[in-house]
């Protein structure tokens, strides 16, 4: 059963939603001393925010780990893009405001916005592979009269690949280079292997 979805439009909104939800109570939480409608209209301000940057956030780091092929580079460009911009925008507001002690007014965030941002593109570039029981299949070359555009649609419906993700393999593979994906177990694996070969594209377990 799959948790973390697949299409990179619904992991964003997935993400936005539980930041907008998990800090939305505790916006109510913390203010509810000053009785209910102050109380949920402060949650209701700090969960939108909350779902915005999130959501901004996450976007950003989906785009940001498509733009290179190596995973070290791909996992940086992505923390440190993020990072920058939600903080950018955060500093501003502060600068903004004459929050006299801006470090310590972000600290607390900071620290859980890092935990996030490293684990969610950690997840983009190498978590398919921490599953337990994920495996791995290379696409070593094409072989006579391929099947490109359906051997694309089973990657992207077999595998947890999404379709943009899907298309960049086939390319790789067009191109004459190697590519990998991961799958969810062992059966998917061995079926995949299969399938691809009688699409016309030669693949090995890893």
């Amino acid at each position: 059963m799959r948790i973390i979805p697949k299409n990179p439009f619904l992991r964003v909104l997935l993400s936005g939603t539980l930041a907008f939800l998990s800090y939305g109570a505790w916006g109510y939480i913390a203010n509810s001393d000053a009785g209910h409608d102050i109380a949920l209209r402060s949650g209701l301000v700090q969960g939108g925010m909350s779902f915005l940057l999130t959501f901004v956030g996450s976007a950003i780091m989906e785009f940001m780990v498509r733009l290179s092929k190596d995973n070290l580079k791909r996992f940086l460009m992505a923390v440190i893009t993020n990072l920058t911009a939600v903080y950018s925008f955060i500093i501003i507001g502060h600068l903004l405001n004459g929050t006299p002690n801006i470090f310590l007014s972000i600290l607390p965030g900071l620290i859980i916005t890092c935990i996030y941002c490293f684990s969610y593109s950690w997840f983009l570039t190498f978590g398919h592979a921490a599953g337990g029981d994920y495996k791995m299949v290379q696409l070593v070359k094409v072989m006579d009269s391929p099947k490109l555009l359906d051997a694309q649609n089973l990657i992207a419906e077999t595998t947890t690949a999404d379709p943009i993700q899907a298309k960049r393999v086939i390319d790789d593979i067009e191109m004459g280079r190697k590519s990998s994906l991961y799958v969810n177990n062992f059966e998917q694996q061995t079926s995949l292997i299969e399938s691809l070969h009688k699409l016309g594209i030669k693949s090995k377990p890893l």
